[in-house]
């Protein structure tokens, strides 16, 4: 009988007044359903999305290009071919919230923290199996295991976990998310993450960097049999963007509050994105706007509100009421 362990937290975090800083790598260039992993500059590779730098160490080998560590950042939408042939997609077949790109990490990649969000909590980011690990678990392959065996009793799992440094010392707090979970009384309960989930990491505390490792139940002798890889998209900081390119987010003013028919917003110029979320993480408007905008809300149900505006990488979210 397989132990019944509640493993997975699919968290949508509010930080109410604080500024944060996205790392959607939009900012990213690359042809439509296309990767870079720093083939074309071997060595040690940098690349960086809002306020957090990521690493890439490639070598050319005689028998072909060998990523080594770190992270490659992609926008491929195939999320049905098995095999490692396609290393580079997300099994959800998108960025998350629908977006174009997003990064895959391997083992033990770190996330370095830029500007003013270095040393600040991290909030967290939104995570997917690949397509690669996701199908390879579902059906196994010529290195891993079909997950749960062929009679669906195994107690497989396959997991992220996250750790911080701060100050030149790693954390012994860490935070876990399992990719696969196969260790439910009930099989039906089983699962393998085919959609992006938000892991929330604010338990972590003020971070400089933080540490992602991947372990799985089927190993051997060389480490885990299972594809190392995931998918990671929208991570976010807390701080000012590095960029000079900064906005007015901190002084703008969404009101009033509670609001009847409709809300404004005010005190903001440019253009951006106004994303309101009810108070189960569904989203029910998604529109862009320039300078100052009136958002009717006349269909909308009474109940709390969660609006974010998001400018230049950066986001401002404010908790409303409907009366």
């Amino acid at each position: 009988m397989k132990k019944f362990i509640l493993s997975i937290y699919v968290l949508f975090s509010i930080n109410q007044s604080k500024a944060q800083i996205i790392s959607n790598f939009e900012n990213l260039n690359l042809p439509l359903n296309s990767f870079w992993n720093g083939s074309e500059s071997y060595g040690y590779n940098n690349f960086n999305s809002g306020n957090a730098r990521f690493s890439n160490h490639i070598t050319k080998e005689s028998w072909g290009d060998f990523w080594r560590s770190g992270w490659a950042y992609s926008n491929i939408i195939d999320s049905t071919t098995a095999g490692a042939g396609n290393v580079y997609a997300v099994r959800a077949g998108i960025g998350a919230e629908n977006s174009s790109n997003y990064v895959i990490g391997k083992d033990n990649s770190k996330i370095i923290l830029t500007g003013e969000s270095k040393g600040k909590t991290v909030d967290g980011f939104y995570v997917c199996n690949t397509t690669y690990a996701a199908l390879s678990m579902k059906n196994g392959d010529q290195f891993g295991k079909k997950f749960g065996g062929y009679d669906g009793n195994d107690p497989d799992w396959f997991k992220l976990s996250v750790k911080k440094y701060l100050n030149g010392e790693l954390s012994l707090n860490e935070v876990e998310f399992y990719l696969a979970d196969f260790r439910f009384d009930n099989n039906n309960e089983d699962y393998i993450i085919k959609h992006w989930s938000w892991l929330d990491l604010t338990s972590l505390g003020d971070s400089d960097s933080l540490l992602l490792t991947l372990s799985s139940s089927d190993n051997n002798d060389w480490g885990m049999n299972t594809p190392g890889f995931f998918a990671l998209d929208n991570l976010k900081t807390f701080g000012s963007p590095t960029s000079s390119n900064s906005n007015n987010l901190n002084t703008l003013k969404v009101y009033p509050n509670p609001f009847n028919h409709q809300f404004s917003i005010n005190a903001i110029n440019g253009n951006y994105q106004v994303k309101v979320v009810n108070i189960s993480g569904q989203i029910i408007h998604n529109q862009n706007y320039e300078n100052n905008s009136t958002i009717i809300t006349t269909n909308w149900n009474s109940g709390i509100y969660f609006v974010n505006i998001i400018q230049n990488n950066q986001i401002s979210t404010s908790k409303l009421i409907k009366q």
